[in-house]
């Protein structure tokens, strides 16, 4: 049975053209953990903050002050809501963290679990 083959060429990538067996991924996944910052901690809080519903309207509330400082091109406020959202979000999004299943953590960092295409050829 052949092995699964992860493309992975972000941060750590053991393999340089980027075709990474599962035990290999993991690997990457413990070195990411120490050395980029890339842990399961920031998987699982990343998770977490989707489903909160605090920092689902602090972005939205974010995004919003954003647009408009790019339209009115002067520097906006930050607001009152927008604090008492971010500690909200803050709150929420660490408590009660689950470790990320190999598949999770592949999409929190842009894994895909194919052979990586030959990038000579691109």
């Amino acid at each position: 049975m052949p092995q699964k083959t992860i493309c992975y060429r972000g941060p750590g990538a053991i393999v340089k053209n980027g075709n990474h067996t599962v035990s290999q991924f993991r690997e990457v996944m413990k070195r990411n953990k120490n050395a980029h910052g890339i842990s399961h901690k920031s998987c699982a809080r990343s998770r977490k903050r989707r489903k909160c519903r605090s920092c689902r309207d602090h972005k939205i509330v974010l995004n919003k002050r954003l647009l408009k400082q790019l339209d009115t091109k002067k520097e906006q406020n930050v607001t009152k809501k927008e604090e008492q959202l971010y500690e909200k979000c803050g709150k929420c999004g660490n408590t009660g963290l689950k470790p990320c299943t190999l598949k999770q953590y592949m999409d929190f960092v842009g894994a895909e679990p194919i052979k990586c295409p030959n990038t000579a050829s691109l």
